[in-house]
């Protein structure tokens, strides 16, 4: 199975993909080429718009069977690049729901310590 985690803070959206879809022999998969194709347009994006400098920071990881995003700054930025794929993984979670999970956490702007 697929997991896929979107996590969004205040100004620091994260994205991790990791696992195997296993639905059908490598190179036949569907949802592993459905899911591959969402995570490199989201990537391209971030890259992007980090190459453009419209972001303060971007963090790639890939490896096989995982993939990593970060990316900083203002989210009116890259939130599309994020509800794009976050709406696109949810479709193919829809259509196999046993092998892809699609989950997504909203943190807490960090309170201000109150001075004495």
């Amino acid at each position: 199975m697929i997991a896929a985690k979107f996590v969004r803070a205040p100004e620091k959206w994260t994205f991790v993909c990791a696992g195997h879809a296993e639905n059908a022999p490598p190179g036949r998969d569907v949802v592993c080429a459905g899911v591959s194709a969402l995570c490199m347009a989201l990537d391209a994006r971030l890259a992007s718009l980090a190459a453009q400098r419209k972001t303060t920071g971007f963090r790639r990881e890939v490896r096989e069977g995982f993939l990593s995003l970060a990316v900083s700054g203002d989210p009116a930025v890259y939130a599309g690049a994020f509800e794009t794929a976050l709406a696109g993984l949810q479709t193919v979670a829809g259509l196999y729901p046993a092998h892809l999970a699609v989950t997504e956490e909203a943190l807490p702007e960090r309170q201000k310590e109150e001075e004495p």
